[in-house]
């Protein structure tokens, strides 16, 4: 059988790929890379099928368990062979120097369905290595493990082959539609079974998250102003029934797992803290525990979030169980937890709401700086930041950090410190903070560097301003000089009628770059000068303001050098 599919794909696709290699660069630019998701915008994911195999992106059309993501691959396999399936091109050789195990997550309609994942050299489809793996449950997704650890890492392998039921010829049917996404080659060592405190963070251990009711799209991303941190994101639909929650749990077999070891409740200690971030406030948050092989085993709690648009840390007593719902027993294996953001409100009433929650511990662990709030007001050309702690216990003090957002500078290396407040140390009450900085015209994001006496440190949400300046002016383009693009920002004070035009060095018109009415704020427009000559030109803004009452022109020069 493995002859015949390499001979197969030697006589059949060998001409097909050298083709596609040698006079197809544009597909060649937009071919995918590993880890392969069907996510990208800028990939091609169209197959090439053979022999009854049609292969398909299509949106998740059973979006939950280990798989919520938008997009996944569809494979119908029709009467033709037995070997019937499809293949893609990567962008690049697949790299096995390291990583030797794939990691597909498939959707089959039986328990016993098979997927054979073969690689392919990019124009010798004698040059292969294919390895296959079973189902374990039908309707649901799960992830299969291929073993690549023998191949031979002398030969370059650029073409993914996929076959779903190797010896069976398929007859177009439900019973021979298959889904696969998130195609991906690791190191193949086990990770752990998580356990508490939940951080998300580690490398070694298998996270996961289950969404349920109406909060399906549950995932586990980066934190948006710290990326090395991760933290889970519920999307808590319109559609969400009151009791729409998100399980803190990987998946094995259909089964999840939970935590490697009970939730170790005491007699004097009942207690456990979620960090919660929600986009509005006061909400309830539930916290349940439950044994992952008996749900009838479970005990349930409550504490409200009070604060919106920040991080709170939420403090769950399982000692004062929500009404109605069973008292915590001792004696139970709580190995599992969910969590219920707006508790008790479906989704009709609320709206679509997306909320964010990380680092589930056992016990009260004391938090050093408890921050309740971090806003920013405008006035004139200062911004004002305000924030308020709730408690503080070594807190050193804050570091300001700005961050002006221009298309050039969107790097978080570009943040600047402006200013150090001093904290207050350690303090059981509520304290206040004030900074102002004066700024130029412009949009900006502020956060917070709290730092502890012992020099650790956390870093607050963001908060965004826009200065509208106080008048018209003309900023020099960036870059200058030039090749072959470049940005030309403007300042206005009010609503303007604006024209942007370009001159060559004989004061010719070359191109108009803007005709149009802008807002208040700082604008910009690109020039892109690639079929011009190198050379000196000008660029002229005239503006307008709506109500006629104010009149604006300012000339620069920039050089394009080629």
């Amino acid at each position: 059988m493995r002859n015949k599919l390499q001979s197969f794909a030697g006589a059949k696709f060998a001409l097909i790929a050298a083709v596609l290699f040698l006079f197809s660069g544009s597909v060649l630019a937009q071919a995918p890379t590993l880890p392969f998701d069907f996510e990208s915008t800028t990939a091609n994911y169209t197959f090439t099928d053979f022999d009854g195999g049609a292969t398909t992106k299509i949106a998740n059309p059973f979006p939950g368990g280990i798989n919520t993501s938008a997009n996944v691959g569809k494979m119908i396999k029709n009467a033709g062979q037995h070997w019937g399936g499809s293949w893609i091109a990567l962008a690049n050789p697949i790299d096995f120097s390291t990583n030797k195990t794939f990691k597909v997550k498939v959707y089959m309609p039986r328990v016993g369905a098979k997927l054979l994942l073969k690689v392919e050299n990019a124009t010798n489809g004698a040059i292969s290595f294919e390895k296959e793996a079973t189902g374990t449950v039908a309707n649901a997704w799960e992830e299969l493990t291929f073993d690549y650890s023998t191949i031979n890492t002398a030969n370059s392998y650029q073409k993914l082959v996929i076959i779903f039921d190797l010896g069976t010829v398929g007859n177009g049917t439900a019973d021979f539609t298959y889904y696969f996404d998130d195609i991906k080659l690791t190191s193949g060592v086990s990770l752990l079974q998580m356990n508490l405190p939940v951080t998300f963070d580690l490398a070694t251990v298998d996270y996961g998250v289950v969404g349920f009711e109406g909060a399906e799209n549950s995932t586990i991303v980066p934190e948006t102003s710290l990326p090395s941190n991760k933290v889970v994101k519920v999307v808590k639909s319109a559609a969400a029934q009151p009791w729409a929650g998100t399980t803190v749990t990987a998946v094995s077999g259909g089964v999840q797992t939970g935590f490697a070891t009970k939730v170790p409740f005491t007699a004097t200690e009942k207690r456990m803290t979620v960090r919660a971030f929600s986009p509005h406030a006061p909400i309830q948050v539930r916290l349940k525990v439950e044994e992952y092989l008996d749900p009838a085993k479970t005990c349930e709690t409550e504490a409200t979030l009070t604060v919106a648009n920040s991080w709170q840390t939420l403090v769950f007593d399982f000692g004062a169980p929500a009404t109605g719902t069973p008292a915590l027993n001792l004696a139970y294996n709580y190995n599992k937890a969910s969590v219920f953001f707006n508790f008790g409100v479906n989704g009709a009433t609320a709206g679509e709401k997306t909320y964010y929650f990380d680092d589930m511990k056992f016990g009260l662990e004391v938090v050093p700086v408890e921050l309740t709030s971090f806003t920013a007001s405008v006035s004139d050309n200062a911004v004002t930041l305000n924030w308020a702690t709730a408690t503080e216990t070594n807190n050193k003090g804050f570091e300001v950090q700005k961050l002006r957002v221009k298309s050039e500078e969107l790097n978080s290396a570009n943040w600047e410190t402006v200013a150090f407040v001093a904290g207050n140390g350690t303090v059981s009450e509520s304290r206040n903070y004030s900074y102002s900085d004066k700024v130029a015209p412009g949009k900006y994001s502020y956060r917070l560097k709290q730092i502890d006496l012992d020099g650790s440190f956390t870093y607050s949400q963001t908060v965004e301003t826009d200065v509208v300046p106080s008048s018209f002016g003309l900023d020099q383009n960036y870059p200058n000089p030039f090749n072959p693009s470049t940005k030309i920002s403007f300042s206005l004070p009010v609503a303007s009628k604006v024209s942007v035009l370009v001159y060559n060095s004989l004061g010719q018109i070359v191109t108009e770059l803007a005709n149009s009415t802008f807002s208040a704020g700082y604008n910009e427009v690109n020039f892109n000068a690639a079929g011009l000559t190198s050379g000196i030109y000008f660029y002229k803004l005239s503006a307008s303001s709506v109500d006629g009452n104010q009149n604006f022109q300012s000339m620069k020069k920039m050089i394009l050098m080629k």
